[in-house]
């Protein structure tokens, strides 16, 4: 071989080190901008799914057969007067409890209609906090304090959607409801899928049907992720915490809603829903109980930690 074409050889193979080397390079400073851009999105986004972040660290179990059997076995005593939905969002896996069992919403309701409020402030284009005027019509003392104020207060939306979530103020959640146009209540229940039948006590869902607000909210499927993560910040600051939340460990993070049904003739109803944060193993926990508070109390608490001990005892 002659020495110009020796030298054009190592010429050569010196270009391709070099571009390997810089694809490497590329390649390795592509994959830590990936994670520092997924781990920022996570920081401000803390409440949605990892997959809404493009990222799915999560702990895939797949075989939750004995765990309905437990809660079957636990929860024949209460014949049709409990109900209940459960998901493991990692995988969708889910195991129901008379979960197409009907009921009136009652505050589960008030999520909707944030959600509702929302979706009209994306499709305006609106970015600002209004500011709302309570009016007389608005007044309602069977939940909440915020009646108390009276008629003509100026309150900021983004303090009466919290009221409305995490006190399940009534006021609240009827000055957000009076701002909503027609068409963006109908897109968010098309989105979600749910027809809300009316009743003589108002909207009617099942604890299946009412998860996939949760999970809207969870994957940032029908509102932005600002307003997303925004609702469910304010329901992990409910003060309702003596079902769902009871049967876990002090400090679970855990988003929530709470509601409860009573007619005339004092029958009543109580309700949780939410979104349990259990690092690589979030799940949805959705609840009815038809009878007395504590009784709904004691059940749901029991249920709560029977699906917690069996999601964080897999390994």
């Amino acid at each position: 071989m002659s020495r110009n074409k020796f030298l054009l050889l190592i010429f050569v193979l010196s270009l391709l080190l070099n571009f390997s080397f810089l694809y490497v390079l590329i390649q390795n400073r592509v994959s830590l901008n990936f994670l520092r851009s997924t781990a920022s999105l996570q920081a401000k986004y803390p409440f949605l799914s990892r997959r809404a972040m493009n990222d799915n660290p999560n702990d895939l179990i797949l075989n939750f057969l004995n765990l309905r059997n437990e809660l079957t076995k636990q929860t024949a005593p209460y014949q049709n007067n409990f109900s209940a939905y459960f998901e493991y969002l990692p995988t969708g896996t889910s195991v129901g409890i008379n979960s197409t069992q009907e009921f009136y919403a009652a505050s589960l309701f008030k999520v909707p209609v944030i959600m509702a409020y929302y979706h009209k402030q994306e499709r305006v284009g609106n970015i600002n906090d209004e500011v709302l005027i309570i009016e007389k019509q608005d007044l309602d003392k069977n939940f909440g304090n915020l009646w108390k104020k009276g008629a003509r207060t100026k309150i900021k939306a983004s303090e009466a959607i919290f009221l409305a979530l995490s006190r399940s103020d009534n006021t609240a959640a009827k000055v957000i409801a009076r701002q909503v146009d027609e068409e963006d209540f109908q897109a968010v229940y098309q989105a979600l899928d749910i027809n809300f039948q009316t009743g003589s006590g108002g909207a009617i869902t099942t604890t299946r049907d009412y998860s996939k607000s949760l999970k809207a909210l969870y994957f940032a499927s029908v509102i932005n992720r600002d307003h997303s993560n925004q609702i469910l910040m304010d329901l992990s600051k409910s003060s309702f915490n003596d079902k769902l939340v009871a049967g876990l460990p002090s400090g679970t993070l855990v988003a929530h809603k709470i509601g409860d049904y009573r007619d005339a003739k004092n029958n009543q109803a109580f309700y949780d829903c939410g979104l349990v944060y259990l690092p690589k193993r979030p799940y949805l926990l959705c609840m009815s109980s038809v009878g007395d508070q504590n009784t709904a109390k004691s059940r749901m608490k029991n249920f709560s930690k029977s699906v917690f001990d069996y999601v964080t005892s897999i390994d």
